[in-house]
């Protein structure tokens, strides 16, 4: 077999991200990796799923787990072709200390968020109408990183416990309204590094 001929095979195999075991079935093959650094992530818990009955037409029914796999050290599931063909719900990815992954079309890489702790301190600077709201978001590097947090009474001088991406630059937004969710106002970005361990604070003026 010639070098080019071998290289086709080879890059063909890698696109396809699939491979043959002992018996000869086809394997599919499924990485997952931390965000920006590529780390593969070991144990991470991969849920294949498939679509319960009448789910392409009622948003109403969930996809049900069908079998479940772990990635080994290099970050690395493979399921058969058979199993693969099963999933036609899609997979659900999580791992400790990370944001969970969710995608209703198998991809041959995933990556998956740190979870970066933050103490949150918000800090008014002139007074608001009774029973304002206020709602947070936080973004990290990826546009698929988002975490929005719910509708919480406008705190005036307080400070709790927020998550966010860790080892990532976040950007925190906010708007601010009335008790009938009519706007008044909105703010940011604030931009800041989280941390990975320990907890960064971040102060929001409004």
């Amino acid at each position: 077999m010639g070098n080019a001929l071998r290289n086709m095979l080879v890059t063909s195999l890698i696109i396809n991200s699939f491979s043959c075991n002992k018996n000869g079935e086809k394997m599919r093959r499924v990485e997952v990796v931390e965000f920006k650094i590529n780390t593969p992530i070991s144990n991470a818990t991969i849920d294949f799923r498939k679509l319960g009955d009448f789910a392409p037409y009622c948003v109403c029914y969930w996809p049900e787990v069908i079998f479940t796999k772990q990635t080994d050290v290099g970050g690395i599931c493979e399921v058969t072709e058979n199993e693969f063909n099963r999933a036609n719900g899609g997979i659900f990815i999580s791992k400790e200390n990370f944001w969970t992954n969710e995608s209703y079309v198998i991809e041959n890489r995933y990556q998956l968020d740190f979870i970066g702790q933050v103490n949150l301190h918000l800090v008014s600077t002139k007074r608001y109408p009774e029973k304002a709201l206020m709602n947070i978001l936080c973004k990290g590097e990826r546009a698929t990183s988002a975490t929005n947090n719910s509708y919480i009474f406008l705190p005036y001088d307080s400070t709790f416990g927020y998550t966010a991406f860790g080892g990532q630059i976040n950007s925190f937004t906010w708007e601010i309204s009335d008790s009938n969710k009519v706007l008044i106002e909105s703010g940011g970005p604030i931009q800041k590094e989280i941390l990975k361990s320990g907890i960064t604070d971040v102060e929001i003026k409004f």
